[in-house]
């Protein structure tokens, strides 16, 4: 189903979240989606790419079609969705983008949308690539934003789900919040949960368990016609092997699928040279882990459903005697690194696998990390994988874009990570390995606050060290700033968690403790204690005393301040602003900050003008004067 999702913009040197959706950036020249697997970028690029003068289009097509059949490209705005599908085969990744680019070129520079999972985005470079074709203009860099609760209960309701608060709060405290922001995960999970009182079996605990669950079920749900015809229909665990063999031989020969009629075409290789038993194979090509037509071809329902298959293909052939490295080299790229188009699956091999993930923690501890189900390592490998992880980070950057190390810490991971809070390595591998780490103590960190408060780390253990992160300015703040959030989530439905908090905010405002360079830490604790804590009457004090750049503390008071507020915290800011105007109105003037009392007033005349006489409206407007030059109000 289609639920609506708003998207972040990267502005600044970080993610901006205003609850603007793709309809907001029609205008724009050109604009980059990204999202990570399953996060529902094809569907919102179709639901906003077809029709009304726009035109869906995969980048695989785009880049292999002839472009004079295909006019109406150069008078329609292009969405070119699955950049990253077409960064495989071990060459240079940036090839695929050269060639979009240049059709795009030769079509006359229409306008254009295109999509990449995030890991598969380079950053700086392909931005840059992408503006030179916009004669100028800017390109905007989008990332799809979780879904909201009320998006996932519309998703629940419609698979199925009787009381979909209850199975979020279920979620939760299994640590399965990542499968709630992300529509193809929350509706594996919906799936793999049965709620009939015959079939009941208890909920999965692990991303590799609800995997396994949903596609076993999903083997069950053939098609009515193929329900028809057959007297004998396969156990959905030999369907299960059948479509593993399917996805892995696609895979790993960069096709997307298969023709069960005819000889099929380029993506579409025929049935036939999938191999033996071709009764097992077309069944498990009609069940609902495919999808498409006989005629046209039928591909993986979703490429993350495929690679975790895959690897269960591969998984079980190590399993019968082939070496690890044999299967491993079929994965890899000139340089003997697995290519970055079969990453998922070489990482859901190494969550299945102990001989290939041994190998593959020291190939590629990036994708064992990041991919596929972490918390499976006991302490040996978890150990290891973080050095080695560690080791490629001091002098790799990993993105922005990267969450958290969030399924990692569903094991002995965390345990380590207090560990090296307290060391005094403060080396930049060291650095960004312990920020991506904090992340992952907060699900949906800085996006989604609205999940129940549950935490992969209790209070009791996080709080010395958390507390300790965020007074320390010898980490750094891409350090400090998730520890701060970290520490606010754990101490959520702590008595004395807001007294603890109000203590760090009051050092960061008196300077006993150093504040980040973008007041990142106070902004983040003036937005969990404002108005609960701290009242609309004493938020004033808390104005910052230096400009700072865009960030999280320059958007509460810009924006958070005036939206968290009821009506009648609103005529109370309204209240103090006009009696300490002389002072206030400096103050935050003097900080970049003028555009706060206008936002004040503008909320007090939405819910209060037609109520108050005149005389109080000029007290009011006293607030502001007119200024010529400007053809304005500015503050008085």
């Amino acid at each position: 189903m289609l639920v609506e999702r708003t998207v972040s913009r990267w502005r600044d040197g970080r993610w901006e979240r205003d609850g603007k959706t793709l309809a907001d950036y029609r205008a724009v020249v050109a604009y980059v989606l990204l999202g990570e697997g399953g996060s529902g970028k094809t569907t919102a690029f179709r639901s906003e790419g077809e029709g009304n003068g726009h035109c869906y289009v995969t980048a695989r097509h785009f880049i292999r079609r002839d472009l004079p059949s295909h006019p109406e490209w150069r008078r329609q705005t292009l969405f070119i969705d699955g950049l990253d599908e077409q960064r495989a085969g071990g060459g240079d990744p940036r090839e695929p983008l050269d060639e979009i680019l240049s059709r795009i070129e030769q079509l006359g520079r229409p306008r254009f949308r295109l999509s990449c999972r995030e890991e598969s985005w380079l950053g700086g470079s392909d931005l840059r690539e992408v503006s030179s074709v916009t004669n100028g203009k800017e390109v905007h860099l989008l990332r799809l934003d979780p879904l909201s609760t009320d998006g996932a209960r519309e998703i629940l309701v419609s698979a199925g789900i009787d009381e979909p608060d209850d199975f979020l709060w279920n979620a939760s405290e299994r640590g399965l919040v990542a499968f709630l922001g992300n529509p193809l995960l929350l509706d594996l999970l919906a799936k793999s949960v049965r709620r009939g009182s015959a079939d009941y079996e208890p909920w999965p605990d692990t991303q590799l368990a609800t995997f396994d669950r949903a596609c076993r079920i999903l083997a069950q749900e053939l098609s009515q016609k193929h329900r028809d015809v057959s007297d004998g229909i396969p156990s959905h665990h030999e369907l299960v092997i059948a479509a593993s063999r399917l996805c892995a031989l696609a895979l790993l020969s960069d096709k997307l699928g298969w023709s069960r009629r005819g000889l099929g075409d380029g993506d579409h290789p025929p049935l036939s040279d999938a191999g033996a038993r071709q009764d097992m194979l077309t069944f498990a090509l009609d069940t609902k882990l495919f999808e498409g037509s006989a005629e046209t071809g039928r591909s993986w329902r979703h490429r993350r459903i495929a690679e975790f298959l895959a690897a269960k293909h591969l998984d079980e052939r190590i399993r019968e005697g082939l070496p690890a490295t044999r299967v491993l080299a079929l994965m890899a790229g000139g340089d003997g690194l697995v290519v970055p188009d079969l990453s998922g699956v070489s990482a859901w091999l190494a969550t299945m696998n102990g001989e290939a993930r041994d190998l593959l923690i020291d190939t590629d501890p990036i994708g064992v990390a990041f991919g596929g189900d972490a918390g499976h390592l006991d302490r040996h490998e978890a150990e290891r994988l973080l050095s080695r992880l560690e080791s490629q980070l001091d002098y790799r950057w990993i993105g922005p874009s990267w969450a958290s190390l969030d399924s990692l810490l569903a094991g002995p991971a965390k345990d380590i990570l207090w560990a090296r809070l307290f060391d005094a390595d403060r080396s930049q591998g060291r650095q960004q390995l312990v920020g991506l780490l904090l992340r992952g103590l907060t699900p949906l960190a800085g996006s989604n606050s609205e999940w129940a408060d549950s935490s992969r780390a209790s209070a009791a253990e996080a709080r010395s060290p958390l507390l300790a992160v965020s007074r320390d300015d010898t980490w750094g703040d891409s350090v400090r700033h998730p520890a701060v959030r970290a520490l606010i989530h754990v101490l959520r439905a702590e008595p004395d968690g807001p007294h603890v908090l109000l203590g760090l905010l009051r050092e960061l405002s008196d300077g006993r403790v150093r504040r980040d360079d973008r007041d990142e830490l106070r902004g983040e604790l003036l937005a969990h204690l404002y108005p609960g804590h701290i009242g609309p009457e004493e938020i004033w004090d808390y104005i910052p005393s230096r400009r700072a750049p865009r960030g999280k503390g320059s958007s509460f008071w810009n924006r958070d301040l005036v939206e968290s507020s009821s009506p009648e915290q609103v005529s109370v800011l309204l209240q103090v602003l006009i009696a300490r105007a002389q002072e206030l109105l400096f103050t935050l003037a003097q900080y970049d900050l003028e555009v706060v009392p206008f936002r004040v007033l503008r909320r007090a005349l939405e819910l209060f003008g037609d109520q108050v006489d005149v005389g109080e409206l000029y007290d009011w407007f006293e607030l502001v004067e007119a200024d010529r030059e400007r053809a304005g109000l500015v503050p008085a």
